[in-house]
């Protein structure tokens, strides 16, 4: 059911509202009212499950990047909805955490959602800049930078995204998601490669 023809969907987008503004139980309430006239409903059954993880017991770091990663692959594969399920878990633990932030505005954005906005004492004054945390650290910068590359690669820019993955790298060896990516955007470049050339047809004489 399209969003156009959808009977519930100023009822839907009220309760992402109250959601996202952390009213979780007024948001479920809606969802819950939507699932008595339409048990089936898709989307109501993601809010749902999305008051049920936000009501959940908090969870560790460790967690939180297991999460990210769990995310990065369903939005890899087109499953928008629950990639956003895995970051807003992350959020709903740690609601600065400026990669869960971006990956969730970005699948919010592929679904037509609205955007979700930092709390004003947790939102960077630039990319990887906190005010007053002084510059910024090699490790924010490779995150920035993995984020950036994440951006571009998607509109087909697979060469600077390369080139900011290896750039994150550089700066922090050990970065958790920077080799997935690059690896990633390596392979489908060999595969670019290795595809033959189209011909064109020979003129006639």
């Amino acid at each position: 059911m399209s969003a156009a023809t959808d009977p519930y969907q100023p009822h839907l987008i009220r309760a992402d509202a109250l959601f996202t503004a952390g009213d979780v139980v007024q948001a479920g309430q809606i969802w819950q009212a939507i699932l008595k006239r339409d048990p089936g409903h898709a989307s109501a059954l993601a809010g749902l499950q999305r008051v049920k993880r936000a009501l959940e017991p908090p969870i560790g770091p460790d967690e939180c990047e297991r999460l990210l990663k769990d995310g990065c692959t369903l939005f890899d594969m087109g499953q928008m909805q629950d990639a956003l399920a895995k970051w807003e878990q992350v959020l709903a633990a740690d609601p600065g955490h400026r990669r869960a932030m971006a990956y969730a505005n970005d699948a919010r954005r592929e679904l037509g959602m609205t955007q979700l906005q930092s709390a004003p004492d947790a939102a960077p004054e630039a990319p990887g800049r906190v005010p007053g945390a002084g510059p910024e650290t090699p490790a924010a910068e490779a995150d920035r930078l993995v984020m950036e590359g994440v951006q571009i690669f998607d509109m087909g820019a697979v060469e600077e995204a390369v080139a900011k993955w290896r750039r994150a790298l550089e700066l922090a060896p050990g970065h958790p998601d920077a080799p997935k990516y690059l690896e990633l955007a390596l392979r489908e470049q060999a595969e670019s490669a290795a595809r033959p050339a189209r011909r064109m047809p020979a003129e006639p004489p």
